[in-house]
């Protein structure tokens, strides 16, 4: 349920029709990252930046090696002036991304070796 909730939520334009999704899918999920990560995204565009903080925080709680919550966290700490806590997100969500990277070669490399095997 969580995850059909989250996909309607990010594919709606209506912000209060998404917001209402992540919610709901966190009623369901509480710990569930990317609900999160979205809803604090919510709050920070209407100027809650402090819910936001707190959102994208959770979700590195439930999820420590989430890129997007990292990045978005990093920028509320930049905009604050804390540069060096901003650094240490940015770094991070660098660092997932590149993780994520290998991850997608190697399931490239899987396939093809798969569809090379079956041409054989």
């Amino acid at each position: 349920m969580t995850a059909t909730l989250f996909k309607d939520g990010v594919l709606l334009s209506q912000t209060a029709e998404a917001e209402e999704c992540f919610i709901a899918a966190l009623r369901y999920c509480p710990n569930h990252a990317s609900s999160l990560n979205n809803l604090g995204n919510i709050c920070r565009d209407r100027g809650d930046v402090k819910e936001a903080e707190r959102l994208y925080r959770k979700a590195l709680r439930a999820l420590p090696t989430f890129g997007p919550a990292h990045s978005n966290l990093g920028v509320i700490l930049q905009q604050r002036g804390d540069h060096d806590a901003a650094l240490v997100h940015h770094e991070e969500a660098i660092r997932f991304v590149q993780q994520l990277h290998v991850h997608v070669e190697r399931l490239r490399q899987v396939a093809y070796g798969r569809s090379t095997a079956e041409l054989s």
